[in-house]
């Protein structure tokens, strides 16, 4: 939505308004939809998304899967948006690390943005 508190109570995100808005919406759908399937073992898979305007659809397909669940976090991000200028850089919410064929999954590390980022 145009009010970043608004978005903030309908889907837990803060909007942008930056030329990549309407991506931005797109991608805070989807987490949004993904988060919930979460709740109940099951992960989505976008298959078409449209962004028309203030219009926004997307069409998932949903499966089940504890196991694909667990990789959730991996598939997000925090945006940090320069106040300057239009840059911006993403910081993974969670990564995942494989040895000796076990996966571990933990907190994406630091944030990349370089200290000279305003």
């Amino acid at each position: 939505g145009n009010n970043s508190e608004v978005c903030w109570s309908k889907y837990g995100s803060m909007s942008l308004r930056r030329p990549y808005c309407h991506e931005m919406a797109v991608r805070i759908l989807l987490s949004t939809i993904e988060a919930h399937a979460n709740r109940y073992k099951r992960y989505i898979v976008p298959l078409l998304s449209l962004s028309v305007d203030f219009y926004v659809r997307v069409y998932v397909r949903v499966y089940t899967s504890a196991k694909m669940v667990k990789q959730t976090p991996t598939k997000l991000a925090y945006v940090y948006q320069s106040v300057g200028c239009d840059s911006f850089f993403l910081q993974p919410v969670g990564q995942m690390k494989t040895a000796d064929q076990s996966v571990k999954f933990s907190a994406a590390v630091s944030p990349p943005v370089p200290q000279a980022f305003e």
